[in-house]
């Protein structure tokens, strides 16, 4: 038994890092969660549907913008830091993209505002203020960015909580006030960004690791710019992978429905989420080992394994009290939805497994096997989706769901294996 106790105390010692980590981001992300589960208390179903899809219209271009370089951004700059200790030319090239893609998000508020208005049925001041919502988000992000490449990873997950917590003040302040509708939430959504931005900005120490210059490299360029139109490829995937449902069950099912599928995915979306955080985590560690043989083994059979672990003991107390709690908060508004829980919470555990294989393939370039993978997995969803809806509802995206994470967790292990194989085959040769 004391052998047993001083293994596991060594290996959280060894493992305290990533474990501080992953309870920060868990904590972040539970906080994430709670502004829309607050909402939807607020607002009836229908509304919630609105605010949902209107949510919908801004994680597109965050997801085509700006989520999209964020991996090229952390591990060019992660190789920029070991050499020089800046990031100079790495936030460079960032820099260009987050202005270039608010000049874009500008310019499409200016065409196509009536559209989203329609499509979201929300007012001209609830769209002018989910872009300055996205706006601060993105730049936010930016900023979690460089602290992430620069080896700040704590500081980086704190900038989120801080964000976090001060829109849930916020938001139960507005509550409070009897305050809380559609437009008001995205002014609320866009204070915290500002506040936050404002508040963590002196921690950047921008001018101890950045000294900008423009990069003469077109190689150096090139490079990143590849990288970030696979990422844009994959990132739209995996935002029509989450979104997607929405486009379908818009044309099929009421307002109220979409209100309630969006309140259950958006519990599923949260647990994911550190499923990003996790692989983010481990990207950096990975660019330095991505040689090593030895060390990418280890990765995947002890520290995969034990989080995959860890994770689905929490899943398995989420579901098992997740249900009771929303029946008396809601008084049975969203009781149609539990399905969702007993089977998305499930699905995210295979989903979480996934991740692990994600900074593998990113720092070995091999970026595009993961965005096709992405494509393929978005495809089968959208197809059982376009079949299923029409014929049963809600109910069909719970299917498509099962059998795309599968189909992904499939071909991810099979292209991962076949790549240890073939550094061990290079190695000997």
């Amino acid at each position: 038994m004391g052998q047993k106790m001083s293994k596991i105390r060594e290996m959280i010692k060894k493992n305290k890092d990533i474990l501080i980590y992953t309870l920060l981001g868990s904590i972040s992300q539970i906080l994430n969660a709670v502004p829309p589960i607050i909402i939807a208390f607020k607002l009836t179903a229908s509304e919630f549907g609105s605010y949902s899809l209107a949510k919908m219209i801004m994680l597109f271009f965050l997801s085509l913008l700006f989520s999209s370089s964020q991996t090229p951004f952390v591990i060019s700059a992660q190789r920029e830091y070991m050499e020089t200790k800046r990031i100079s030319k790495s936030i460079y090239i960032q820099l260009i993209i987050y202005l270039g893609g608010i000049l874009l998000i500008i310019l499409s508020e200016l065409f196509l505002s009536k559209y989203f208005q329609s499509f979201a049925e929300i007012s001209v001041r609830a769209n002018i203020f989910l872009v300055t919502t996205l706006i601060t988000v993105v730049t936010k992000n930016f900023m979690m960015s460089i602290l992430l490449s620069t080896e700040r990873r704590r500081k980086s997950i704190i900038l989120d909580i801080v964000y976090n917590i001060i829109l849930n003040v916020l938001i139960v302040v507005g509550i409070f006030l009897n305050k809380i509708n559609i437009e008001n939430i995205f002014i609320i959504y866009t204070i915290s960004g500002l506040v936050s931005i404002l508040l963590y900005l002196p921690s950047l120490k921008i001018k101890s690791i950045c000294k900008l210059e423009i990069v003469k490299n077109i190689r150096e360029i090139r490079s990143f710019v590849k990288f970030t139109l696979w990422q844009i490829f994959g990132f739209v995937g995996i935002y029509l992978s989450n979104w997607g449902d929405n486009f379908v069950l818009k044309s099929h099912v009421s307002m109220g429905s979409i209100g309630v599928y969006n309140f259950m995915y958006g519990i599923y979306a949260a647990a994911i989420s550190i499923a990003y955080l996790v692989a983010g985590y481990f990207t950096p560690d990975i660019t330095k080992n991505s040689d090593n043989i030895e060390y990418l083994k280890k990765y995947l059979k002890k520290k995969r394994w034990l989080l995959t672990l860890l994770y689905s003991i929490c899943c398995g107390i989420v579901v098992l009290i997740l249900p009771y709690i929303l029946n008396k908060i809601y008084q049975g508004k969203y009781n149609e939805g539990f399905i969702f829980i007993y089977t998305f919470i499930p699905i995210s555990i295979i989903f979480f497994y996934n991740m692990f294989t994600i900074p593998i393939f990113n720092t070995a370039n091999k970026y595009k096997l993961v965005q096709i993978t992405n494509i393929i997995t978005v495809a089968i969803n959208l197809i059982i989706d376009l079949i299923l809806i029409p014929k049963i509802g809600i109910s069909g995206t719970i299917y498509a769901r099962i059998v795309s994470v599968t189909s992904q967790m499939l071909i991810l292990e099979v292209m991962v294996r076949k790549h240890i194989k073939e550094m061990e085959k290079a190695k000997d040769n």
